[in-house]
């Protein structure tokens, strides 16, 4: 493995690393299921265990926001945000939408202004660096374009069906939300209208900054396949946003952290606490899963990665590809825990295709050991046909129950996802 760049931006600090040998020891959850905190592959930075989708009696949830932070601390979840629901403000609203979505409807209950200063007051009561990062943020909800999750905004905005996703974007742009404001597109697929095809602001694409691919217990991959849609995952690339991709409860109960299945993401931090978990979205540097505690991470590099001073960069970065290159080499840690050390698995590395993602690559796999990935670019690479790479982790002993085409390689349970790496022209 030689060194390169993360996210084109600085050095990617490689730890030293025999391949195939079993990970060093390092600090674990005192729950004991989870994996270690710090990479194999690279330094610098530890995993926090997130849930950035979370709703409460604020909103249509069943539990009091009081309860929220402290139950997923207590779940073992080291980040957590809540994002309740803002609705129409116009009572006229959900009528005109059923004009175009005949059955659409909303939550019972959406935020208010009280809501909002409320849930900034329970986050900052809770928020705890070094040992639990609390983030208040809200859910734009429409059941027709689709529901975006922001966070790290000063204001909230009720989405305004006439404007569309414009309206949102442009208050965006604006700054009334923050110039901190973040924001992610949720449950890609779901609602009819896809984001307005997921519209592209070119102003906004380094704030845009996750796509769901785990929510509740479904996988997004192959969402709206059947009804003969694109992948949202194809979709939202090709519109020209660079998302990282997150997994989420989405949790409406009162167990939040505690449901079995649920999705979840692991941010690979700077530090432990919102600027730190600010940052990670921002580079795209965390990972979806339905797996608590487990830890993912990968590296793509050119060639096979012996060639002296190759460019290598980490999940969410981009990576330079020089003209003529045949192949990649594409290095993934994944840990399920102590209690499942040499668990087997499969890696996939997927990229663009027609309507569902390409398979480049798969290869066996061990949890608690590194697995090096070789991706034959067959003639050489071609930017259109190979303009990124997803790591994906399966469990081939059971079946994907969202599966796509019949004999596609990812219709087996996924995992985990990495986010996106990019591969650009030097």
């Amino acid at each position: 493995m030689t060194a390169g760049v993360e996210g084109r931006a600085g050095a990617l600090l490689l730890r030293p690393h025999s391949r195939g040998e079993e990970p060093r020891p390092g600090p674990s959850r005192t729950s004991g299921l989870a994996a270690t905190r710090h990479a194999d592959l690279v330094a610098g930075t530890q995993v926090l265990h997130a849930d950035l989708h979370n709703h409460s009696d604020l909103s249509d949830g069943a539990g009091h926001a009081d309860d929220a932070f402290a139950c997923m601390r207590a779940s073992g979840l080291d980040a957590a945000a809540l994002t309740d629901h803002a609705g129409f403000a116009d009572p006229d609203a959900l009528e005109r939408v059923r004009e175009v979505v005949p059955w659409a409807g909303m939550p019972v209950k959406t935020i208010e202004q009280a809501d909002f200063l409320r849930a900034t007051e329970i986050a900052e009561r809770f928020d705890d660096p070094g040992g639990f990062t609390a983030v208040r943020g809200f859910e734009w909800t429409t059941p027709h374009l689709g529901h975006v999750n922001v966070w790290f905004s000063e204001e909230w905005l009720p989405p305004d069906d006439r404007l569309g996703v414009a309206g949102l974007h442009e208050w965006l742009v604006a700054s009334r939300s923050g110039d901190d404001a973040l924001f992610g597109y949720n449950h890609p697929g779901r609602e009819p209208l896809r984001f307005d095809a997921f519209r592209h602001e070119p102003r906004l694409t380094e704030r845009m900054v996750s796509l769901e691919v785990f929510n509740r217990d479904d996988d997004y991959l192959f969402e709206g396949y059947r009804l003969g849609q694109a992948s949202p995952l194809l979709e939202c690339l090709d519109a020209g946003w660079r998302p990282g991709l997150l997994g989420v409860s989405d949790e409406h109960g009162r167990r939040w952290g505690f449901e079995p299945g649920r999705g979840r993401s692991g941010l690979w931090v700077r530090s432990w606490d919102r600027a730190g978990v600010r940052e990670a979205l921002l580079a795209r540097r965390f990972f979806a899963t339905r797996e608590p505690g487990l830890r993912l991470d990968c590296v793509v590099e050119a060639g096979d990665g012996s060639a002296p001073g190759a460019g290598a960069v980490r999940m969410g970065g981009a990576l330079d590809v020089p003209g003529g290159t045949t192949s990649l080499t594409v290095s993934v840690d994944v840990e399920t825990g102590p209690e499942h050390t040499g668990r087997e698995l499969e890696v996939q590395v997927l990229t663009r295709g027609l309507t569902v993602p390409t398979v480049l690559a798969v290869a066996p796999a061990r949890s608690g050991q590194v697995a090096e990935v070789a991706v034959d670019l067959q003639g050489g690479w071609d930017a259109e046909e190979v303009p990124w790479l997803v790591v994906r982790v399966a469990d081939p002993t059971l079946r994907n129950l969202q599966p796509g085409p019949s004999g596609h390689p990812s219709n087996n349970r996924a995992l985990a996802y990495a986010s996106p790496v990019r591969l650009v022209t030097p």
